[in-house]
């Protein structure tokens, strides 16, 4: 089964990332505004969307999906139901005998993949990719973890990912996962942890340079003493007889702090100072424009971004309105490089390969084909999160995976038993007479666009005396020239 690049390539068109404050490179200036767009605030765009989008506008589809529960998802709701655990409480994943299969386990990172895919939400599920992969990581499936994992997706990050930050920053810091995963239920006045404390200031909130100190550290993790989880529901509980009684402050928040009892209302204060913080405002949205419009986004950008933040209650939707509609954002094309997870849902989606009929064992090798580009969802060790920038992910070892991904995807030899349209379908219901006439057809289809000169140029250079072939005939060969219009950065450049 050819599963690898084959050895006669075209000429490459382009760098693997564009340099730091980099203009749009040339080729890529007449990208369309709407593919733009979809090129960010999507997992990739598709032919139907594209053209869904400019019948309706783009600020129309942009409201929608600022307000996802009026958007239809049946497709993916289907699929969904086939996944074990995706609907189970906390106590029922916990009560759990015996050795559990390990594609059950992986089951929330699997279901993310189809989620990124096939769901028409599809800015919702790139906010909870920002918030679960690169704010609030937790290594999934790490250890236990995973039993967490599940509710925390469905009960804390879904519901706030395009709300109120506050609310999220509460919602999170007292999920069950987030607790396990820093050992904030460990944390009592007979024995202060610092980790949940230091990683809500480094992390969370106002970020490394936010202005604390260590001793803030410490009157962080001292107010955040007395979070639990209850032993029978394994939900939060919060236990006053663990917390730490005694004045507190930090970055200008303060209580006296002087009872158990108090102990809950004065942490919730401090997550919700912390949450209107202008440093966490900074912190936050210059991320959300990491991650949506360039690694080192103007700051001019991120300055307008902040004061909607602030001025917003910390409601995320008007941040990314703001965003989207910003002429920074306009002036962006070509600035975001497509990292590995990125890139294999966009091929998914572009080249409209559809879920399997039944069962999950393909989009379980789904997983494993993004876990061997070294970004299976969720699963960061570090609480960090998944690097934002494009040169954390470049070397040849990853570009030859990508190239690889490409070809499996595209000819259906890998993952088996998806719903893999025919090569030849890509040309259309009337395709051209000759290969060199499908290559323009194939990269309007595939990168929504024309070629530059030279770059047709080079895979026509390719082809070879092949060019004036049918391409009816000759499905390998459009494969083939497909396969290269995705290497290129065309499409990796999103």
């Amino acid at each position: 089964m050819p599963t690898s690049v084959p050895t006669t390539a075209a000429p490459t068109t382009g760098p693997s990332t564009p340099p730091a404050g980099a203009a749009t490179p040339a080729f890529l200036r007449g990208r369309d505004p709407v593919v733009h767009l979809l090129n960010r605030a999507t997992f990739g765009p598709t032919p139907e969307l594209v053209a869904e989008v400019r019948a309706s506008g783009a600020g129309a589809w942009l409201d929608r999906q600022l307000n996802p529960g009026s958007v239809g998802d049946g497709t993916i709701d289907g699929v969904l139901g086939r996944f074990r655990f995706l609907k189970d409480s906390n106590q029922t994943l916990h009560t759990l005998e015996g050795d559990v299969d390990y594609t059950d386990v992986i089951g929330l990172a699997v279901a993310s993949i189809a989620r990124m895919t096939w769901s028409n939400r599809q800015l919702l599920e790139r906010m909870v990719d920002f918030w679960q992969s690169h704010v609030f990581n937790k290594g999934y499936p790490n250890d236990g973890l995973w039993r967490d994992s599940f509710p925390d997706d469905r009960e804390v990050i879904r519901p706030n990912a395009l709300g109120r930050y506050a609310d999220l920053l509460l919602a999170e810091t007292t999920s069950p996962a987030m607790i396990r995963r820093l050992n904030a239920d460990r944390s009592t006045a007979r024995a202060i942890n610092e980790n949940l404390g230091r990683e809500l200031l480094e992390l969370h909130t106002v970020g490394v340079d936010g202005g604390y100190d260590q001793d803030g550290v410490v009157n962080s993790a001292c107010i955040l003493t007395g979070i639990s989880i209850d032993s029978t529901s394994k939900k939060y509980v919060f236990k006053p007889r663990d917390h730490y009684v005694g004045p507190v402050g930090v970055l200008g928040f303060s209580a006296p702090n002087g009872t158990t009892e108090g102990g809950e209302a004065v942490m919730r204060a401090y997550l919700d100072h912390l949450a209107h913080h202008p440093a966490t405002a900074a912190h936050i949205t210059r991320k959300l424009a990491t991650y949506f419009v360039a690694d080192d986004p103007p700051a001019s950008l991120v300055e307008t971004l902040t004061r909607t933040y602030l001025d917003s209650d910390t409601a995320i939707a008007p941040v990314l309105k703001a965003l989207f509609t910003s002429a920074e954002f306009a002036q962006a094309v070509g600035l975001r490089t497509r990292r590995p997870l990125e890139d294999l849902v966009a091929t998914l989606r572009v080249l409209g390969i559809r879920p399997p009929a039944t069962g999950t064992e393909p989009l379980t090798s789904l997983y494993w084909m993004a876990n061997d580009m070294g970004m299976a969802p969720l699963a960061w060790p570090a609480p960090d999160g998944y690097p934002l920038r494009a040169e954390r992910w470049v070397s040849a070892s990853a570009t030859i995976g990508r190239w690889n991904m490409h070809r499996n995807l595209l000819n259906g030899w890998w993952p088996k038993n998806l719903g893999t349209p025919k090569v030849n379908t890509l040309l259309g219901d009337a395709p051209p007479a000759t290969m060199t006439a499908a290559v323009d057809v194939l990269a309007r289809r595939l990168l929504f666009q024309d070629l530059a000169p030279e770059h047709r140029a080079a895979i026509t250079t390719f082809l070879g005396d092949r060019g004036s072939r049918r391409p009816a005939d000759n499905e390998w060969l459009v494969g083939q020239v497909a396969a290269l219009l995705l290497d290129s950065p065309y499409h990796v450049y999103g």
